[in-house]
């Protein structure tokens, strides 16, 4: 008799997380290269010649860097982390879309790698990252904490963030540390 509710309760929760998981996938795929787009920039961008692709980066729109660069970090080996650098380059421009698209983002490896961008800004200084009062705000309002595993680096006493790749493998960042201190 009691099987009857509990089943019922099971199917309830059942729908509600299915209709969030697609909720979630659809806001996820407005804001993030899909596969096929991935698989795309594999045939064409990333057959170039590393610098071809380096100084072909910025004559791009800023929605094709920022899929360029999110494909190149979450789908390459290794990742195109060196797309940082000119993403970063481009300044308030850049700063203001991917305050954006950081507003938006629901996985941890986004965010990592839009904060590498921050932190590249405020290495070059081709951004007021620590002056920029929204992004301040939307960490401080952010309700999404920053999901991520714990490690302590052999040989010091300080912990880094470790995220899982989409197909696989390990990368070792510093998301937290990376968002605390590219905002101060």
């Amino acid at each position: 008799m009691r099987m009857v509710p509990l089943v019922g309760v099971a199917m309830l929760l059942c729908t509600i997380g299915a209709s969030s998981a697609m909720t979630q996938e659809s806001d996820q795929q407005i804001d993030q290269p899909d596969q096929h787009t991935c698989d795309e920039l594999a045939d064409t961008y990333f057959r170039k010649p590393l610098q071809k692709r380096i100084d072909d980066f910025t004559s791009n729109t800023l929605a094709e860097q920022y899929n360029i660069y999110i494909c190149g970090n979450q789908y390459r080996e290794p990742p195109t982390l060196y797309l940082a650098d000119p993403f970063a380059s481009e300044g308030a421009r850049a700063a203001a879309f991917l305050r954006e698209r950081l507003a938006k983002a629901r996985d941890d490896l986004t965010i990592r790698d839009i904060v590498i961008v921050f932190r590249e800004m405020k290495r070059q200084h081709s951004y007021d990252v620590a002056g920029d009062e929204q992004l301040k705000q939307s960490r401080r309002e952010s309700h999404r904490p920053v999901r991520k595993r714990i490690r302590l680096s052999v040989g010091s006493s300080a912990p880094s963030c470790v995220s899982s790749r989409p197909h696989g493998g390990d990368v070792p960042c510093t998301c937290a540390q990376a968002w605390v201190t590219t905002v101060r």
